[in-house]
């Protein structure tokens, strides 16, 4: 099946050059310690060789086509990682060179955020040379996976050869071949609009069914007995062929019908399962909700005093990083991973964000596996906890004493802040009731006052929230004030579920089901906490609904 996406308007214009970009896999980059590289395939190990070839292998990337971009990879992502870590130091970060190159490196990195979901960050290894990380482990391009592989070159390509590419009739035979269909048709989409331009064209050879539907029937040819069709006037035998007679359409009818279920049944088996453990990464409006509340607690402080409760891998000490907050030197962070439930990797990679804020004293000391260890003879109070994404995997239970632990490294002026996703993407099980996620009136019961919570971030969809609690406040929770806390998360996931099940059959998207999912999950869960917290009115709750 041929399929192309010629710009409408162009019919009588011939691109002036035609590129075929075809997966040949076969670079191999061997990075172990004593590197061998197989040099027919050209691939460089920016580590061991000349900077000078490796500077000539990424700036030939300006123009070349697929392989190119392949062989220079392992280098691309290794100057882009320099680009970012010359940036950061006090003596360069000014300079008209430094500031368009780190531009640039953050320009490739929302490229590779939006491919593969991950951005390069700047480590030192143990011979203190600048390499590229992603996912918390030192880049080594033989670790990618295929799709992966072709995406990190996507990436490339799009980055660097716009200007190469201009205008040109590119040819891609099955690009879905070890990629998503989403991120493939994002990645043409990106290279028909970004690159290409309105003059060139994209020709494809698929039998991809997502690709076809993006083309859309009118850029359909097909291939039938040797001949080329155009396929927009015969649309039933293009499909039929494609999806196996005319059975293989209907199964595929039913499937994408019942998208509300699938995502309901995907949500609720996940809701069995142990919660994952998030990495940082770049442009993540969580972390940038962190730097955005820790930067403006405690204005008036030389240096503020932050503890990351339950840090898990660092994400907190990473954005600091990002937001340059780390240079200034107005704040000392302490990342508090209980010992009984942190993994061994999970505490490695805390530790490399921790290191790389280079605080005064040896970044071990900055992490602590019990909040008692923050409270002995000398020991100086906290000005702000961050609790992000955490409240809700701590069992109800212990809600009452993880606060007083909290009121005891607080500075008096100090503040809580809770984060949370009001609306998960993943279910999970972090104990044996459940998850409970509280929103704003909810926390106002659990803390037994309107005022005593403070909204300091909402986004627009009212996901992603923030709440401060001053250290005071924390005193107040009881075992009553909890099951008034529960009532308020059971009743506002009951009207949840009411609102989404009125929603008409045809209107029901796979985001609705997963919402559905987690909202009846929500109320099971808090049922199931009632059963220990009887609900009961707060004194003065009635007179405050007459008023």
């Amino acid at each position: 099946m041929e399929s192309g996406l010629p710009e409408a308007g162009h019919e009588g214009s011939y691109p002036t050059k035609a590129i075929s970009l075809k997966y040949n896999l076969n670079i191999t980059y061997n990075v172990k310690r004593n590197p061998i590289l197989n040099s027919t395939a050209g691939g460089l190990n920016p580590i061991t060789d000349a900077p000078y070839e490796v500077d000539k292998l990424v700036a030939a990337n300006k123009s070349g086509g697929f392989d190119e971009a392949l062989r220079s990879v392992y280098s691309y992502f290794f100057d882009v990682a320099r680009a970012l870590h010359e940036a950061e130091h006090p003596r360069s970060r000014d300079l008209e060179p430094v500031k368009q190159a780190l531009d640039d490196a953050r320009a490739f990195n929302k490229v590779l955020q939006a491919l593969l979901s991950v951005e390069i960050e700047p480590v030192l290894n143990e011979n203190r040379r600048v390499i590229a990380q992603i996912r918390g482990r030192p880049f080594n391009p033989d670790e990618l996976s295929r799709g992966e592989l072709v995406l990190a070159v996507w990436a490339i390509i799009l980055h660097r050869q716009r200007e190469w590419l201009r205008g040109a009739c590119i040819l891609i035979d099955e690009p879905e071949n070890h990629l998503h269909p989403d991120v493939c048709i994002r990645a043409l989409a990106a290279l028909q609009k970004d690159i290409i331009g309105p003059d060139g064209q994209i020709w494809l050879a698929t039998h991809s069914i997502p690709l076809i539907a993006h083309a859309g029937m009118e850029s359909v040819y097909f291939v039938d007995n040797g001949t080329i069709d155009y396929g927009g006037n015969k649309l039933e035998k293009v499909i039929e062929r494609l999806m196996g007679g005319t059975e293989g359409r209907a199964k595929l009818r039913a499937f994408i019908s019942d998208a509300e279920e699938i995502a309901f049944d995907v949500f609720a088996a996940q809701s069995l399962l142990p919660p994952s453990v998030a990495s940082p990464r770049r442009d993540d409006p969580q972390q940038k909700q962190m730097v955005g509340i820790a930067s403006n607690v405690g204005v008036h402080k030389e240096n503020v005093r932050i503890l990351d409760f339950a840090a898990g891998r660092g994400r907190l000490a990473a954005a600091l990083k990002q937001a340059g907050l780390a240079a200034e030197r107005k704040f000392t962070y302490y990342a508090f991973n209980d010992a009984r439930f942190a993994r061994k990797e999970e505490l490695q990679e805390c530790l490399q964000h921790v290191r790389q804020l280079e605080q005064l004293r040896p970044p071990e000391t900055y992490l602590v596996d019990s909040l008692y260890k923050l409270t002995g003879p000398g020991a100086e109070p906290m000005d702000l906890v961050v609790m992000c994404n955490v409240l809700h995997e701590i069992p109800v239970d212990d809600w009452q004493r993880c606060f007083l632990d909290i009121v005891d490294v607080l500075a008096e002026d100090g503040k809580l802040v809770i984060l949370e996703d009001q609306l998960p993407p993943v279910g999970e099980l972090p104990h044996a009731n459940g998850y409970v996620i509280l929103d704003e009136l909810a926390l106002q019961e659990l803390f037994r006052s309107k005022d005593a919570v403070t909204a300091l971030h909402k986004e627009p969809d009212a996901r992603l929230t923030a709440f401060a609690i001053n250290k005071s406040t924390l005193r107040q929770v009881t075992p009553e004030s909890i099951g008034r806390a529960l009532g308020k998360v059971m009743r506002r996931a009951r009207e949840e579920i009411r609102l989404i099940r009125e929603v008409r059959g045809e209107e029901r998207t796979y985001q609705l089901g997963r919402k559905h999912a987690h909202f009846t999950m929500l109320y099971a869960n808090a049922q199931l906490a009632m059963e220990k917290y009887p609900e009961r009115e707060r004194p003065g709750a009635g007179e405050e609904r007459r008023a």
